[in-house]
C-alpha cells in the first residue's frame, strides 16, 4: 500500500524466446523486456499498466482502468526512437457506448514540421457513429495548419451528417477557420472566422437550403476577449439583395453597411430593413443606413431610446409611419435628398406625435 492508500502489485519479466527459454510467462517473439503495474484505487476502480521495450527500441504501454460499475478505459501507447507515436483509448460505459480514439504523430525528418494525425471513432448504444478524422501541421515558426472530417452514419450506415473544418494559422498569430457542416437533406451551414492574435476578430455565418441556395446570413465582429461587439442576421431576398433582421450592438453608433459578403464571397447589397431588426439597442445614439436601404419596416428603430442622429445615405422609397416608435430623444434626421424630408416628416409626426416630430431637425446630409 503506497501513502495514498492504494494497493500497488509490481511484475516485471524479460522475454528470453530468443535464446530458447522465456520467464514469468512471456514467450514467443524477439528479445524485450514488460513491466507490470496493477493498483486498486481508492473508488474501488482498478488499473493495470503493463510497459513494454521492444526490440526495435520503442517503448509501448498499455493501461487498462475497469470501474466497478463495469465502465472501462483502455490506452495503448507506442512511442518509437524517431518521437513518432501512436496511441489507442477506448473507453466502455456501463451502459454499453464504446468509444475508439487512435492518435498518431508523424514528425518530419528536417525538424521543422510536426504533423498530428488523429482518428476517433465513437459508437452509441442505438448504432450511431461518429467518426473524427484531423491532421494538424505546426512549423516552427509559428504557423499551422488544422483539416478535420467528421462523419455520421445512422446504425443502417447512412450518413446523417458530415462537417469538414479548415484552419490556418500564420506566423503573426492570425487563425482564418471555416467550417461547412451538412445535414442528409442536403441543408448547409458554414461559418468562416479570422481571429487575430490579441483575441479581436470576425465572423460569418451562411446557411444554404436542399438546392444550395443562400437563404440567411449571420455577421459578427469581436472584441479582444472573443465577445461580440456587434452581430447582425440577415435573410436573402431577390437575387443579390438581403433584409436585415437583427442588429445588436455593444457601442454607441450603429451602422447598416451597403453591401455584405457571404461564406462564398458572393456579394449582396442590404436593401431593406425589416420589422424591429433594430429594436432595443437602448445604448446607439447615432444610426447610419447604407445606401442601398430603400424599405423601412414597421417599428424597424422602436426602443431605440437614446438614438440622437440617424443618417440614410440612399434614396427612400417605403417607410413605415410607425418606424421610429419609441425614439424619444431624437434630434437630427438626415436623408440623401430633398424629396425625402416630407416622407420622414410624416413618419415623424406618426411615431413621436406631432409636438415631438417639430422638434427633429430634417435635413440633407
Amino acid at each position: 500500500m503506497d501513502e495514498s492508500g492504494q494497493f500497488i502489485l509490481y511484475a516485471q519479466w524479460t522475454d528470453n524466446s530468443a535464446s530458447g527459454g522465456s520467464s514469468g510467462g512471456s514467450s514467443g517473439g524477439s528479445s524485450g523486456s514488460t513491466t507490470t503495474e496493477t493498483t486498486t484505487n481508492p473508488d474501488g476502480s482498478t488499473t493495470t499498466k503493463e510497459t513494454t521495450t521492444n526490440p526495435d527500441g520503442s517503448t509501448t504501454t498499455k493501461e487498462t482502468t475497469t470501474n466497478p460499475d463495469g465502465s472501462k478505459t483502455e490506452t495503448t501507447t507506442t512511442i518509437n526512437q524517431d518521437g513518432s507515436s501512436v496511441q489507442t483509448e477506448t473507453t466502455t460505459s456501463a451502459d454499453g457506448k464504446k468509444s475508439t480514439e487512435t492518435t498518431t504523430t508523424e514528425k518530419a525528418v528536417n525538424g521543422s514540421t510536426t504533423t498530428t494525425k488523429v482518428e476517433s471513432v465513437v459508437t452509441d448504444p442505438d448504432g450511431k457513429i461518429t467518426k473524427t478524422e484531423k491532421t494538424t501541421v505546426e512549423n516552427t515558426d509559428g504557423s499551422s495548419t488544422l483539416v478535420q472530417n467528421v462523419v455520421v452514419t445512422d446504425a443502417s450506415g447512412s450518413v446523417v451528417k458530415t462537417t469538414e473544418t479548415t484552419s490556418t494559422t500564420d506566423k503573426s498569430g492570425t487563425t482564418k477557420t471555416t467550417t461547412t457542416t451538412t445535414e442528409a437533406s442536403g441543408k448547409s451551414t458554414t461559418e468562416t472566422s479570422t481571429i487575430k492574435s490579441d483575441g479581436s476578430g470576425s465572423t460569418v455565418i451562411s446557411e444554404k437550403n436542399e438546392k444550395g441556395k443562400v437563404t440567411d446570413i449571420s455577421t459578427a465582429s469581436l472584441d479582444t476577449k472573443g465577445q461580440k461587439k456587434e452581430e447582425a442576421q440577415y435573410k436573402t431576398s431577390g437575387k443579390n439583395n438581403v433584409k436585415i433582421t437583427n442588429l445588436d450592438t455593444k457601442g454607441n453608433t450603429a451602422k447598416v453597411p451597403d453591401v455584405i459578403k457571404d461564406t462564398d464571397g458572393k456579394s449582396y447589397k442590404v436593401t431593406e430593413i425589416t420589422e424591429g431588426a433594430l429594436r432595443g439597442n437602448t445604448n446607439v445614439t447615432n444610426a447610419k443606413i447604407g445606401k442601398n436601404v430603400s424599405k423601412v419596416e414597421s417599428k424597424a428603430f422602436d426602443g431605440a431610446s437614446k438614438l440622437k442622429t440617424l443618417t440614410f445615405k440612399g434614396d427612400l422609397k417605403s417607410i413605415k409611419s410607425n418606424a421610429l416608435n419609441g425614439c424619444k430623444n431624437l434630434k437630427t434626421v438626415k436623408v440623401a435628398n430633398k424629396g425625402d424630408i416630407k416622407l420622414i416628416k410624416k413618419v415623424l409626426k406618426k411615431s413621436l406625435g406631432a409636438k415631438a416630430a417639430k422638434k427633429v431637425v430634417v435635413k440633407v446630409a
